[in-house]
């Protein structure tokens, strides 16, 4: 009994984290007919992964509401956005993160916040992380953050394995834990 509460208060936990993020399950819309696979779903219920002869990584968020940075200690982590994978032996990650400059706290819009950050895809081995591309973009969009990745070589490390899922990393400043979450991946 006390492991299923425990397991109860987890997943309530998880749920809390989930909506103070700003992560919503998507809805399929007649102006958005990519969005969704041939059955009308979403692919996922926090972001859409499209891979071809490039990436395309949406993280579905509200994007109307005020953002909040530089609220933490110099360089601590504050936002991130990121897709993982693993290939071979090799773990990556792609995507968006800014690190807090600490003084005076700022507030605005997504875009104001993404525009403050970097984005990259590096090499992960422990706590060790290894830049290894800088051609992967970040925009903030009506939807969301959309992560695009133009790096042949690690697309064809995607394509090669065509994992069925990516996991997608969404982390703030004023919410613990981070979530990840797997996201189905469409190939064109």
């Amino acid at each position: 009994m006390q492991l299923i509460t425990k397991n109860m208060i987890a997943i309530a936990a998880l749920l809390l984290a989930v909506s103070a993020c700003g992560v919503s399950k998507g809805k399929k819309t007649d102006s958005d007919p990519a969005g969704a696979d041939q059955n009308g779903e979403r692919f996922g219920n926090g972001g859409k992964a499209t891979v071809g002869d490039s990436g395309e990584f949406l993280f579905l968020m509200d994007t109307d509401k005020a953002f909040q940075w530089d609220m933490t200690a110099k360089r601590e982590l504050e936002y991130e956005w990121r897709v993982l994978f693993k290939s071979g032996d090799a773990q990556y990650e792609i995507g968006y993160s800014r690190k807090s400059k600490g003084g005076n706290s700022n507030d605005g819009s997504l875009q104001q916040l993404v525009a403050d950050g970097a984005s990259d895809i590096r090499t992960v081995s422990g706590d060790e992380f290894s830049a290894v591309s800088q051609r992967v973009s970040t925009e903030a969009t009506d939807r969301g953050v959309l992560v695009k990745l133009n790096d042949a070589e690690i697309l064809g490390l995607i394509l090669k394995d065509r994992p069925e899922a990516l996991i997608f990393r969404a982390r703030g400043s004023l919410q613990e834990p981070q979530i990840e979450q797997p996201i189905l991946v469409h190939y064109q």
